[in-house]
């Protein structure tokens, strides 16, 4: 299926969000070869697709940031935006990594956040 995912994010790219979303809802254990069939595909809609695989695989959306700051460490801005907007729980700690880890390095960043996260929900019970 990520070939599928791929083959129509290359040929209609405004949809690879959606693409990727409903990929990730069938075979959720998949959504980093999703994600990255769809990234290579339609590399100008990183903040689309890390949105939509994020909100649909909120367990693996660390992962589906990092593999797309892997591909392109320049999209750190638009992986953030997706990540926050299908995470907004997350917006709190990715402020407090930023400011730990400075802009230098997104991706201990987003490490630090998830890990912050980790921290407050375990500390909540949740």
């Amino acid at each position: 299926m990520p070939y599928v995912v791929s083959a129509i994010c290359r040929s209609n790219p405004e949809v690879a969000g959606a693409v990727v979303a409903s990929a990730s809802k069938l075979q959720p254990e998949d959504v980093l070869f999703f994600s990255k069939g769809a990234l290579c595909a339609a590399p100008g809609q990183v903040e689309q697709i890390v949105f939509s695989a994020c909100k649909a695989a909120p367990a693996s959306c660390a992962d589906v940031a990092l593999l797309a700051a892997k591909q392109f460490p320049a999209a750190s801005n638009s992986i953030r935006a997706g990540l926050a907007g299908a995470r907004p729980d997350l917006e709190l700690y990715l402020e407090e990594a930023e400011a730990q880890e400075g802009a230098r390095n997104f991706e201990a960043i987003i490490k630090e956040a998830v890990q912050l996260f980790n921290n407050a929900s375990k500390g909540l019970g949740k």
